[in-house]
């Protein structure tokens, strides 16, 4: 007996909708057919790649202040990844600036 998964549809909109120094909120919307959960994989140069399994369509990431990174979605379903969905991102510096300012007038 065999079985044959087909691969879960595509999420869509995926989109940030809070950015500060080191913290992300990524949302997206679900795609029309039943998924099990979703992975976010988050891709930096120069720095291995990192995996999770989320069971909602928002998940909130700490990155380095500075870093570039790009962020890939994908739904799955009985074990099979559909299509990713990417988004990247470049994080702030603004409150490590900040905090180097006010130190160096305490000094």
């Amino acid at each position: 007996m065999y079985f044959i998964f087909a691969e879960p549809e595509k999420i869509t909109q995926l989109q940030y909708i809070s950015k500060s120094t080191t913290r992300l909120v990524l949302t997206w919307t679900a795609p029309g057919s039943a998924v099990d959960d979703y992975t976010c994989t988050v891709r930096r140069t120069g720095a291995s790649d990192t995996t999770r399994t989320v069971s909602a369509t928002s998940v909130t990431l700490t990155l380095t202040p500075g870093a570039t990174y790009t962020i890939a979605v994908a739904a799955r379903k009985d074990g099979v990844v559909g299509d990713e969905e990417t988004i990247t991102v470049t994080m702030g510096t603004c409150g490590i600036l900040l905090d180097m300012f006010l130190f160096m007038r305490l000094v």
